[in-house]
Formats: structure tokens, sequence, C-alpha cells
């Protein structure tokens, strides 16, 4: 019953983002400095960026807190609760997969059949990154006093970087370069996640 809360807090944490992600599109689409009107296609256009930091790059930054943030508070405020060492880490590693089902669903309900193929390819890509995500929060919460504001600023800190750079990937995927970074990115976050679940299971046999 928890593992399958766990998996609900994240699909809430990732509505609860959609809302919010939402709100901040619709600020940025007011003060964005473009000569013409900003529209949710047109924010999304790499043709339509200007040369210096765009709309579009602030708005994969504040995204990338926001779900970081309620993936966090999630996490803290009831799977924290309910779980103890590394059953953190586990049922936060669920959080994010709920919160990655949301994100599935979503695009694709917007993708053309044209581009099903690719985002068949990337569905993986997807669910790593949150799950990972989600698994480095719930390790600093499992081995940090989650009462101090470190606690959340460090691991939110680490995972949005993290997660931003895998969006930037992904926006300029036409770079040769991209896939392989992509995969070493992901490689890293399960390394990580890994290691983190192994150093809590030697605390616990010590």
């Amino acid at each position: 019953m928890r593992q399958i809360e766990s998996l609900f807090l994240g699909i809430i944490a990732a509505l609860g983002a959609v809302v919010l992600e939402l709100i901040v599109l619709v600020i940025i689409s007011i003060f964005a400095d473009y000569e013409t009107a900003l529209t949710s296609e047109s924010l999304f256009s790499l043709n339509a960026m200007p040369k210096t930091l765009s709309a579009f790059h602030y708005l994969l930054l504040t995204s990338a807190v926001i779900e970081e943030s309620l993936k966090y508070v999630m996490i803290v405020k009831r799977v924290e609760v309910f779980s103890l060492d590394r059953k953190i880490i586990l049922n936060s590693f669920l959080v994010g997969l709920g919160f990655a089902l949301v994100e599935v669903v979503l695009i694709y309900g917007k993708i053309s059949s044209g581009s099903a193929e690719f985002f068949y390819q990337n569905i993986a890509e997807i669910i790593l990154i949150h799950v990972s995500t989600a698994g480095i929060i719930g390790y600093f919460i499992a081995t940090r006093n989650p009462k101090k504001i470190r606690t959340f600023i460090k691991p939110v800190a680490i995972v949005v970087f993290f997660h931003l750079l895998y969006n930037l990937l992904v926006v300029y995927r036409d770079n040769y370069l991209a896939d392989p970074l992509i995969i070493s990115l992901l490689t890293i976050l399960v390394v990580v996640n890994i290691f983190n679940i192994m150093v809590i299971n030697r605390r616990l046999a010590s």
C-alpha cells in the first residue's frame, strides 16, 4: 500500500507542477522580449529564440526547479513519514516513477504520428531522469536532518542541475554529441543511486 501511495504522490506532484508551469508560462509570455506575441508554440520554438538567454531557457530552468521542489516536498512530507532508511529511497523512486508517467502521458498526447517512434525511444529516458532525481532527493532526506533548510537546498540544486542539463540536451538533440551525452548523464545518475543504496546498506549492516 505504501508503494502505491508513493506512486500516487508522484502523480499528484506532477499535476501540481503542470499547473505551476502553466502559470510561469503565462508570466514569461507577458514579459518576454519578443517582437511578436509569445504563444506556447513560439515559446518552444528554437527559431523564435533570441541569441541572448531566452524566455525558453528561463522556462526550462523554472520548470526543473518546480518539478524537483515538488518531489522534495512529497518525499519529505509523506514518504519520510512512513519509510525508514533505504525504504525512503525505494519509495522515492516510486514518486519519481509516478511523476514520469504523467509526463509521458502529457507528451504522448501532443506528439504527431511522425514523431511517435522517436517518442517511444525516449520513454526510458523520461522515466530514468525522474526516478533518479527523486532517488537522490530521497537519499539526502534519509541521511540528513530534513528539518534543516540546507537539506532542501543541496539535493534540489544538484538534481535541478542534472534535470536542466538533460532538458537542454534533448532540446539540442540534433547535435551529434547530444545522444552520447544523454546516455552518459543518465548512466551517472543510475550509478549515483546505486552507490547511495550501498552506502545506506553499509550503515544498516554496521
